[in-house]
């Protein structure tokens, strides 16, 4: 169990704050990784704002929906009542469904799980507003041997859905670069 990893991505650069990255940049602080670094240091991260965890993706994973999908009343998300959905989703299925302009996306993640020996089908839940528009997603991906078997659970929350994007990208004096962190 890795904990919580919080991760910010600002187009090629990748914050992350969490008890694994701590032994590597100390209490509070995070690790800043560029994502088009050729730098050794940089290698290991990047896979982590790829596959799974490319949350581009996140709303895609929905035309792979196998199976029935069951609804009950949800919680109150942002002030917006909304209806769960759970469901199994199945990427590979959803080749034949997903716009062609994001074929080549989940291509690259159905490769990336596969390398990783993680299961491409998952558990899908999703919380919809009465407005309709997806207030939360969360997949929980099942793991194979070379992981350590269990399950890895992805969370997404969508908010302020209009209003200019912040980040919270974190002050300069609370991050490391990759290069200067501490190596594992």
């Amino acid at each position: 169990n890795v904990g919580e990893l919080v991760m910010i991505r600002d187009d090629n650069l990748l914050y992350m704050k969490g008890d694994v990255i701590q032994p590597m940049v100390g209490r509070g602080r995070w690790l800043l990784v560029d994502l088009e670094s050729n730098a050794p240091a940089a290698a290991p991260f990047k896979s982590l704002a790829s596959g799974q965890n490319d949350i581009s993706m996140a709303l895609y994973y929905l035309y792979g929906i196998t199976g029935d999908v069951d609804a009950s009343d949800g919680e109150t998300i942002g002030g917006q009542p909304t209806t769960h959905y759970e469901m199994e989703i199945d990427l590979e299925g959803a080749r034949d469904t997903i716009p062609e302009e994001r074929a080549e996306a989940l291509e690259d993640l159905i490769a990336s799980l596969r390398t990783g020996g993680i299961d491409r089908s998952l558990d899908g839940e999703v919380w919809v507003g009465a407005d309709g528009i997806v207030q939360r997603l969360r997949y929980t991906y099942r793991l194979g041997p070379e992981q350590g078997m269990g399950a890895l659970t992805t969370v997404i929350d969508f908010s302020d859905f209009g209003a200019p994007l912040d980040l919270g990208i974190p002050r300069d004096d609370d991050v490391v670069p990759v290069e200067d962190a501490a190596p594992q």
